[in-house]
């Protein structure tokens, strides 16, 4: 049952919230980091963090359920291959977050997430 499970909507209904969450975890998955307002950060946040918990399983079931999530093959082998084995001893906590400078245009406030370097 989904009673008491709070999603963060963003401001948008689900198929582009949907949208916005799989392409801000390509985007950390693709280059380490990522800069967002807080609100999409704690968003990916609890969207990768399972994905990589599912990827320490490793094999090829892994990578289709972390596929499942966030289609596409590409990502979802790099989180079952480079990004998995190097949280393999950790239980979880795997990004961080870290308050950059206001964004210039509209001085909304800012976050950088990026994964924990161990």
């Amino acid at each position: 049952m989904r009673h008491k499970k709070k999603k963060l909507t963003i401001g948008r209904l689900v198929g582009p919230r949907k949208a916005l969450v799989r392409t801000l975890a390509m985007s950390l998955i693709e280059n380490g980091s990522v800069t967002t307002t807080p609100t999409k950060a704690r968003a990916l946040q609890q969207f990768v963090e399972p994905l990589i918990t599912t990827g320490k399983a490793g094999g090829m079931n892994a990578i289709r359920l972390v596929e499942k999530k966030l289609g596409n093959k590409l990502a979802a082998m790099q989180v079952v291959n480079r990004l998995s084995p190097r949280f393999q001893n950790r239980p979880g906590g795997y990004t961080t977050t870290m308050k950059v400078p206001l964004r210039k245009g509209d001085g909304a406030e800012q976050t950088k997430v990026s994964f924990v370097i161990e």
